[in-house]
C-alpha cells in the first residue's frame, strides 16, 4: 500500500486514509479523511442555517403547492370529501395504528381533533372528540361531538364496538347484536382529597339512588366496563373492593373471582356479588346467554374449507384473529364438535 502526504496536516499516511477522487492524478484527494472531516464540521457550524434552508428547498421542490400552504388549507388538502349529505370525509394523510388520522403541526395532533378546533374552537380540558359515524378516519365536523372517556366507552358498548369482549389482540372482533350490556351513568371526575379514607372515596363514586335492591353503578373510572378505584397507588376493581368491604377477605380470595348475579359489570351492590371460580363464571355466561363466541359454525366450516388453498395468516386477517387460531381449527384441536 502506498504512502501519501496530506496537504493540510503534512503527515505521510497510507492511501486508505484518503478519499478517492477520479479526476486527480493519483486517484485520491490531496487532504486526508481526518482533515476533511474537520473541515466539513467547521463549515457546518459556520453555515448551518444556510445549509438547512438549501436542503429543505431541495426536499420540498416537488411539493411546494402543499408545504407552503397555510396550516388550515394544508389540512383540508389531505381530506377526501364525500358529496353526499351524510357521507364521511376521509383523512388521506398518515394514520395511527388504530386508524385515526395524524396531522403534523409540531407536535402531531389527531386529525379529527384538529378539524373540531378549526370549526368549533378549543376543546375543553378532560373532553374527547368522539365520532357519531364510528369511522376513525372521518374528519367531517358534523360527525363529531364532545364527550368524556366514559361517554366514549359507553358509546362503544352501546354500538357493539367494544373489542374487549374477545380480548385486546382482536381489533376486528365482532359482537353479536343484542348482547351489549346496558349503558352506565356518566363518568364523573372527583378532586383529590387526601383527608378522605378509602371507604369514603369509594362511596362518593357510587350511585345508590335506585334503592337497596337495585344496581349501584360505579360512576368514576372504568376499565373494560368494571369500576376501578386507586387504593394506596394500586388500581383495584370496585366490585372486589365492595365485596371485601362488606364481607371481609375470606381465605383464598386471591384464587376466586367476585361474580355479578345481576350481570352488570359496573354494579358494586354487595347483595349482587358472590364468590366463584372462573369455571363458574363461564358456565353462568353460557346459561344466561352472555357467551359471545368468536366464530359461528358456518365460520368454522368456511375456515376448514380454506385449508390447503390459503395461508393461515390470510384467513386470520380476514377474521381478525391470530394465525395460530386458524391452524388449531384446521388441525381440529379446537371446535372439535363441528364435524
Amino acid at each position: 500500500m502506498g504512502i501519501k502526504e496530506c496537504s493540510k496536516c503534512h503527515i505521510p499516511k497510507p492511501l486508505n486514509e484518503f478519499y478517492r477522487l477520479a479526476s486527480s492524478r493519483d486517484g485520491y484527494r490531496p487532504d486526508c479523511k481526518t482533515c476533511r472531516r474537520v473541515q466539513d464540521q467547521a463549515r457546518w457550524h459556520r453555515d448551518r442555517e444556510n445549509i438547512i434552508a438549501r436542503n429543505r428547498a431541495r426536499y420540498y421542490a416537488g411539493n411546494t403547492h402543499i408545504h407552503r400552504l397555510p396550516e388550515v388549507e394544508r389540512f383540508w388538502s389531505k381530506v377526501q370529501k364525500n358529496d353526499t349529505s351524510d357521507g364521511c370525509w376521509l383523512w388521506m394523510g398518515s394514520k395511527s395504528p388504530s386508524g385515526y388520522g395524524m396531522f403534523h403541526r409540531k407536535p402531531f395532533v389527531s386529525a379529527h381533533r384538529f378539524a373540531w378546533i378549526t370549526i368549533y374552537g378549543i376543546i375543553p380540558d378532560g373532553m374527547n372528540v368522539l365520532h357519531q359515524c364510528d369511522n376513525p378516519a372521518c374528519v367531517r365536523p358534523e360527525h363529531l361531538f364532545l364527550g368524556t372517556q366514559g361517554d366514549n366507552v359507553r358509546d362503544m358498548m352501546r354500538k357493539g364496538r367494544w373489542t374487549s369482549y374477545h380480548g385486546r389482540v382482536y381489533p376486528n372482533a365482532r359482537v353479536p347484536q343484542g348482547n351489549t350490556p346496558p349503558p352506565n351513568p356518566p363518568c364523573q371526575k372527583f378532586p383529590k382529597r387526601p383527608n378522605l379514607t378509602d371507604e369514603e372515596r369509594f362511596w362518593e363514586r357510587v350511585d345508590r339512588s335506585g334503592g337497596p335492591n337495585a344496581c349501584w353503578p360505579w360512576i368514576a373510572g372504568m376499565a373494560q366496563g368494571y369500576g376501578v378505584l386507586s387504593v394506596n397507588g394500586i388500581s383495584v376493581r370496585a366490585h372486589r373492593f365492595s365485596y371485601v368491604l362488606h364481607h371481609g377477605a375470606p381465605l383464598g380470595l386471591g384464587k376466586l373471582w367476585v361474580l355479578h348475579q345481576c350481570h352488570n359489570p359496573a354494579c358494586v351492590n354487595p347483595q349482587h356479588l358472590r364468590l366463584g371460580t372462573p369455571c363458574e363464571n363461564s358456565r353462568e355466561k353460557v346459561q344466561s346467554n352472555r357467551h359471545r363466541p368468536l366464530f359461528s359454525p358456518d365460520d368454522i366450516l368456511a375456515i376448514r374449507a380454506t385449508q390447503g388453498t390459503r395461508r393461515a395468516s390470510q384467513v386470520a386477517a380476514h377474521y381478525g384473529v391470530r394465525a395460530d387460531t386458524i391452524r388449531n381449527i384446521w388441525r381440529r384441536k379446537t371446535w372439535k364438535h363441528i364435524p
